[in-house]
């Protein structure tokens, strides 16, 4: 189902996982891409992505690549989601790349993460829509 098919009550749980896809994930598959200098320096990338999609979430010593991240946090409930099925395919696509190809490899990589980000946004974006209307409907309609 989709985000905005879940009841209620389902809606009100799903809350943690949404925020962590955010975080956990959109957050860091594009984070030291931000940093990057030179944008025709294919070893800076290279270095940026390595980081980004295969140390995407760390934690101490210890470091999960975006393929890990993703298979803790996605929601199973979420099958038929749009965002969640954009997440599945570039993280497909990601861990099918070759991080020692060429320049045009690496720009499809940072592309394929710049979706899962957008995807990741606009996830939480629907997810905080509708918990606003919900609020907003709670109290019910007052004619004054």
């Amino acid at each position: 189902m989709t985000l905005e098919q879940l009841d209620h009550a389902a809606w009100i749980q799903i809350e943690s996982t949404i925020r962590a896809i955010r975080h956990d994930l959109g957050k860091y598959i594009c984070f030291e891409q931000r940093f990057i200098v030179s944008e025709g320096d294919s070893e800076e990338l290279r270095r940026a992505l390595v980081s980004d999609l295969y140390r995407t979430r760390r934690i101490g010593d210890d470091a999960e690549d975006c393929g890990q991240v993703w298979a803790r946090i996605r929601p199973a409930e979420l099958d038929s989601d749009p965002d969640v099925k954009v997440i599945d395919q570039a993280i497909r696509d990601i861990l099918g790349g070759n991080m020692n190809g060429s320049m045009e490899e690496l720009q499809r990589l940072s592309v394929l993460a710049q979706e899962v980000r957008d995807a990741s946004r606009r996830l939480m974006d629907r997810w905080l829509s509708r918990q606003e209307s919900m609020e907003q409907h709670a109290g019910g309609i007052s004619n004054g």
